[in-house]
């Protein structure tokens, strides 16, 4: 069973979240308050952290990097677009492998490269899918991201950018960036809206079209 928590500043609709696969965690972006989200999550302070996934270089995705300065050695993967961010224009990898070291797990989408399936060794039960999304002239820069729990073929779709949906994502639940993207497919499962750039629809709205609010501290399981 796949399970997410998602996290968010206290109060806010979320902008990351931790994916287990039943035993260890894996990090879908580092928020800004992340020290005070392992703090809060005791769920999340059993074990190290499998690893962090980055889903593009914006600051209040990556700055929780430092809060993991003083743990082990981080697991990072990211593409080449992100990791050079992190590296030039803000380069808080440096910071973060002075600190605890960092290995540097490369997420081969860039160039003509839209897709790259990889794993988490930690996480042997799910298969990672990354797509390239957003700006066509910068690929890598911004991503999604498929996980495929291998026991029972469950899917997630993490779509957090306001661009077209895939025509039929066939997703067990679908993780929603923004209220811009057009209304999912009715065969979705299960249907979350994240961190919106804008207010969001009112409640009424979300819940005629089966779309739910996420917030910091949401469970789902899957």
């Amino acid at each position: 069973m796949m399970k997410l928590l998602l996290l968010g500043a206290e109060g806010s609709a979320a902008r990351a979240a931790a994916l287990s696969d039943g035993s260890r965690w894996v990090l879908l972006n580092a928020p800004t308050d992340l020290e005070r989200q392992l703090q809060r999550h005791p769920q999340l302070q059993r074990e190290p952290l499998a690893g962090v996934v980055l889903m593009d270089a914006q600051m209040d995705h990556v700055a929780g990097l430092l809060g993991l300065r003083d743990g082990p050695p981080v697991e990072l993967y990211a593409t080449p677009a992100v990791f050079e961010a992190l590296t030039t224009e803000l380069p808080l990898l440096q910071v973060v492998d002075r600190c605890c070291g960092v290995h540097w797990h490369l997420l081969p989408v860039a160039g003509d490269s839209a897709v790259a399936t990889f794993r988490i060794e930690a996480l042997p039960n799910l298969r990672f899918t990354a797509f390239a999304a957003g700006d066509e002239y910068s690929p890598g820069a911004s991503l999604a991201l498929e996980v495929e729990d291998l026991r029972d073929g469950r899917r997630l779709l993490y779509w957090p950018g306001p661009w077209p949906l895939p025509s039929n994502p066939g997703a067990d639940c679908l993780l929603l960036g923004d209220p811009a993207t057009a209304l999912p497919p009715e065969g979705t499962a299960r249907r979350v809206l994240l961190h919106p750039a804008a207010p969001p629809p009112p409640a009424p709205a979300l819940e005629a079209v089966g779309v739910e609010q996420a917030f910091d501290g949401m469970e789902i399981e899957l």
